[in-house]
């Protein structure tokens, strides 16, 4: 669970209202796909970035459904744990 709040609060950290399109809504403040994105169009503007910003928002949903899986799963192991602590450093 912890994990999940560094990820929300991570964002949250990031967040600005520049990132939003003129005339879209802002994601909500603890939509971490939602902002992810948006800060990865920021961070890696451009068509000479596109497999970075690729890349950014791929691993952000893949580590977030990750964690959430290791939140809520019977099954996970210490082992689970310690891999989503390392997927959360290597994306903050």
């Amino acid at each position: 669970m912890r994990l999940r709040e560094t990820q929300v609060t991570f964002v949250g950290e990031l967040a600005s209202d520049e990132f939003v399109r003129n005339g879209e809504d802002a994601p909500k403040r603890a939509d971490v796909i939602g902002w992810s994105a948006l800060i990865a169009g920021a961070l890696a503007a451009g068509d000479r970035a596109k497999h970075l910003r690729s890349y950014l928002k791929t691993i952000s949903v893949q580590v977030w459904q990750y964690v959430n899986w290791v939140t809520h799963a019977r099954s996970a192991t210490l082992v689970d744990a310690g891999l989503g602590v390392e997927m959360v450093e290597h994306i903050s």
